[in-house]
Parts: structure tokens; sequence; C-alpha cells
């Protein structure tokens, strides 16, 4: 497969000039919601490392599906805005008067 000919070659080019990659075992496969395309699993190797299809991906904060779509993302930002929350009301007596405001109990 070309894919993982390419992958040797990057591979190299990082060992050659002493780099190191942050490696997260997974890939995504990105496509048009209008294009059939055949649900197939690719075998994708990196430094003998299995590389694993999956439909969506966090991206420094960011979530990315196949499609190219926001509604990943926009499904766990009640999650993400709940815990931060629950951070600040736990904390929210260390905070100067000056920024402190009021939380719900």
């Amino acid at each position: 497969m070309t894919v993982n000919s390419e992958l040797i070659t990057i591979s190299d080019r990082f060992r050659a000039n002493t780099q190191s990659l942050n490696l997260k075992n997974n890939f995504d496969l990105f496509r048009s919601h209008s294009k059939i395309v055949t649900l197939e699993k690719f075998s994708l190797l990196f430094d003998n490392i299995l590389l694993t299809q999956v439909i969506s991906s966090n991206f420094i904060g960011v979530y990315v599906d196949e499609h190219l779509t926001w509604n990943e993302h926009t499904n766990n930002i009640p999650i993400t805005i709940a815990k931060n929350i629950g951070v600040i009301s736990r904390i929210d007596y260390l905070l100067p008067s000056t920024i402190c405001f009021a939380i719900p109990s």
C-alpha cells in the first residue's frame, strides 16, 4: 500500500533528524457525505505500530469527524462547560473577590 511506504519514509526522516512524533495510534479518513465509499478497514503501520481507523478525533480541543462537520464538537460542548463550572465552583473560595462571581449551588 502506498500510504504505508510513505509512512516508512516519514519515520526514516524523523529518525535521521533525531526528531520524534507524538503518535495517537489512530487516523481519520475524511470523506464527503454524498460520496459512496466502501467501508473497508485500512491497515496502516507507523514504526511497527498499528494505527486504527476512527470516525472522529480530538485535535487540540476541536472534535473533527470523518465528514468534517461540527456535530461531534457541538455534542461535547455542554460536557466541557459542565466540567469547567464544576472546577470553578470547587475553587471559588480561593479566588479574589474582585473576580469572584456567584455560582449557584
